[in-house]
């Protein structure tokens, strides 16, 4: 789909292409292959992901601040560490 200058949903429409030859594969019988081929497909969507979020970092911050009066730190470094994994900048403090 085209919203403006950017394409989106590519990976999805290859992907599905991908599983459907997947299902071609086992209904012909080639099971190792189509076992094979699943596994292919999920390293690289796995390993491509983590690499896209390496090399093309967003061109935009998010900010997550988290104030509490609590003395549960532990709790703020979990809520952060989460937003960190999402691109968000942690500015968090406990007071």
């Amino acid at each position: 789909m085209k919203f403006g200058a950017n394409i989106r949903g590519v990976t999805i429409a290859a992907t599905i292409c991908a599983m459907a030859a997947v299902g071609l594969a086992i209904g012909a019988g080639m099971f190792i292959a189509a076992i094979l081929g699943a596994i292919l497909i999920l390293v690289t969507l796995t390993i491509m992901g983590k690499l896209e979020r390496i090399v093309f970092k967003p061109k935009y911050y998010k900010w997550l601040r988290i104030d509490s009066s609590t003395s549960i730190p532990e709790d703020i470094g979990s809520i952060s560490d989460k937003g960190k994994y999402h691109g968000y900048y942690d500015q968090s403090k406990v007071n």
